[in-house]
């Protein structure tokens, strides 16, 4: 039995407001205290505060050990005078690295190495940057200061602000900084930080364009014109005038993108059919869809698990990290798989959990498959877009049924998914295991049709307790919402202790395809 569905749905953005104001109530109290303001004194200042508050500075043998390992790096003995007090030995530490090239970075990366999770890091990684902008800032760094120290991007609370951040630094790095770092918790953290990142081929400084998009997002033209200025007094000091005056305006978009993916491409190695190739993308860009490639892995088939587990792991090690992790949404995993693997059960795989123990991967994340097919035959897109975008401009329309059975189905099948563009998905009548040769059909009317979404069970597509399930997902109209109502009834399966292959739905499957989300860029999916 297969059955065909549509929906159509909107969203709603919301307009970003900016405003000068107090600092985030939630703020730590070193955050609340490194007013760096005062120049390089006022940052050797709070560098030398926020040591003294570290337990391995006020140890005699720590800060030998300190002063021992900096002089290895340095390739000589740092010329360190004895201090009759704690304080004292911190201040003539911090005035000897001050005077060295990288002195306060390379001092930072010792009490990481020996205190990996010393709540001072994050505020000694913003005065490295301090540091370093105010050098190369010189005259606009009183003013710049000034200015943006109490800035707010938005005026909801600190989530929002955070998330406005990541956008902003997706956008002045064309997405070159994955995730959003941890001391960068205001505009002006994030603004010093930008001062030392690399600008891209013809391209702005990155911190030229954060005060471009500032400027733009700025109702008050009050408060607009001093940043205008500002960029143009840098784009004199760096010779850039006229490439900022080529510089298109940033657009900064008025609802962020929330969803965060890791899309994890599996196929046989053309070579040895033992071995898979595995790519994977990590996207977390709040601005745009703008995945970031990792490194092609060949494996073994029985290694597949445990490296999927390990490409998870380090997401999520790097998101957990991050200066919003509690509020972060789940990760989205999307496998795309050949014709042959669509019915792995990839949602059924495990990740590591506490000590040996492990989970299933619906668990944790929505799970979706992808066609490796569909992206690499460009030809079938105009018809997939065409489908997709009918969302926003057609009326959902019930389900329906098409009786296979003769050798007309196909043809029929083929018929009315050309003559009724309203169609957006479609269940298959069996799942496509080897020798199951009219489920690869269906499946390639529906690619061929530019269907976005296609369901089936793992083992059994006839019995009506799927049917129901399937009933239960879509009885709306609101296919939209099927990958999270997939992960919904995989869910209720696992509360409910059974997943044996005859419950309906711990083995539905669900191929999800978005013409909007592509690895990035097209190129990269082909071989």
């Amino acid at each position: 039995m297969t059955r065909h569905f549509m929906v159509m749905t909107v969203g709603a953005g919301r307009t970003p407001v900016i405003r000068a104001g107090a600092r985030a109530e939630g703020e730590s109290r070193s955050m609340k205290m490194a007013d760096d303001g005062g120049g390089p004194l006022g940052i050797e200042r709070d560098f030398v505060d926020t040591l003294e508050r570290s337990p391995l500075m006020l140890e005699d043998s720590s800060r030998e050990l300190i002063v021992a390992n900096l002089g290895r790096v340095f390739g000589t003995a740092l010329a360190i005078r004895k201090q009759t007090t704690a304080r004292l030995n911190v201040v003539e530490l911090v005035r000897v690295c001050a005077g060295l090239p990288h002195g306060l970075e390379l001092l930072t990366d010792q009490i990481k190495f020996l205190e990996p999770l010393s709540p001072e890091v994050p505020e000694l990684l913003h005065l490295c940057d301090a540091w370093q902008a105010v050098h190369a800032l010189v005259e606009l760094w009183t003013e710049l200061h000034a200015e943006l120290f109490t800035l707010r991007l938005t005026d909801g609370d600190d989530t929002d602000e955070l998330v406005r951040l990541r956008q902003l630094v997706a956008i002045a790095t064309d997405a070159r900084v994955a995730e959003l770092p941890k001391h960068c918790s205001t505009l002006w953290r994030l603004f010093v930080y930008l001062v030392g990142a690399n600008a891209g081929p013809d391209r702005l400084p990155p911190c030229m364009i954060l005060l471009r998009c500032v400027e733009s997002q700025i109702g008050d033209p009050a408060l607009a014109r001093p940043l205008h200025g500002w960029n143009r007094e840098l784009a004199k000091k760096w010779q850039l005038v006229d490439l900022l005056d080529a510089a298109p305006q940033p657009a900064v978009p008025t609802s962020p993108h929330r969803s965060l993916y890791l899309i994890i491409q599996i196929e046989h190695d053309a070579v040895d059919n033992t071995k898979l190739l595995l790519s994977h993308w990590k996207q977390w860009d709040p601005n745009v869809w703008r995945p970031q490639r990792g490194d092609n892995r060949m494996i073994s088939s029985v290694a597949l698990e445990a490296e999927v587990d390990d490409i998870i792991a380090d997401m999520e090690t790097t998101l957990g990290a991050s200066t919003d992790a509690a509020r972060m949404p789940p990760i989205r995993l999307e496998f795309v798989l050949p014709a042959e693997l669509l019915n792995y059960p990839v949602h059924q795989m495990r990740k590591s959990a506490f000590a040996d123990e492990t989970v299933y991967l619906a668990l944790d994340h929505p799970v979706v498959v992808r066609s490796l097919e569909r992206l690499r035959m460009t030809r079938l897109h105009l018809a997939w877009r065409r489908r997709w975008d009918r969302l926003a401009t057609e009326q959902p329309i019930t389900h329906r049924r098409h009786e296979p059975g003769d050798e007309h189905h196909l043809s029929r099948l083929h018929a009315e998914l050309a003559e009724d563009q309203r169609i957006f998905a479609v269940v298959l009548s069996g799942p496509p295991v080897p020798g199951n040769n009219v489920a690869v059909q269906e499946i390639g009317a529906a690619l061929r049709a530019g269907i976005p979404a296609i369901m089936w069970h793992r083992v059994d597509c006839s019995t009506s307790a799927f049917h129901d399930a399937v009933e239960t997902m879509v009885g709306d109209g609101a296919l939209v919402h099927l990958p999270d109502r997939v992960t919904k009834l995989r869910r209720a399966a696992l509360v409910g202790g059974d997943q044996s292959s005859a419950y309906p739905h711990w083995e539905i499957a669900l191929l999800w395809d978005d013409p909007t989300r592509f690895p990035d860029p097209l190129r990269e999916i082909g071989r």
